[in-house]
């Protein structure tokens, strides 16, 4: 894994899944999440739960709010700073109340993937019409 996200592929890994990748060079700040197992290259920093008292996926979520993209600097390759990214602070409800929240966007991010179908499908059909009728 790199800043944007999968760049090859190994053999071994180095988290378990689920992950969460944040950008340090080049994509800074960019937050990715990755359901398998991976090997994040050494342009990225790599959430690791240290206890089970947060769900994983609504972290990806609230780091994705702290916008660290807005932290990254330098001239060049721009970066992200890790002292930076730690002052950035979120407060999380209850590992109970967390699990909600998260079933409630998985939901949302479900009905906007079959409307993302659907949208693809749409010109297609017009295409089908045109090419019958013209």
């Amino acid at each position: 894994m790199g800043s944007n996200g999968i760049v090859g592929y190994h053999n071994e890994y180095l988290i378990e899944s689920p992950s969460i990748i944040v950008g340090r060079k080049g994509s800074a700040g960019k937050v990715t999440w990755m359901a398998k197992n991976c090997f994040p290259i050494d342009t990225t920093f790599y959430v690791n739960l240290v206890d089970n008292q947060y769900n994983m996926k609504l972290i990806y979520y609230a780091l994705q709010k702290l916008n660290f993209e807005s932290l990254s600097g330098g001239t060049g390759v721009p970066g992200l700073n890790r002292n930076d990214a730690y002052t950035k602070e979120i407060s999380l409800p209850p590992f109970s109340e967390q699990q909600k929240i998260v079933s409630e966007i998985e939901k949302i991010e479900t009905q906007i993937a079959e409307l993302e179908q659907k949208l693809t499908e749409i010109p297609k059909q017009k295409e089908f019409v045109l090419k019958k009728y013209l």
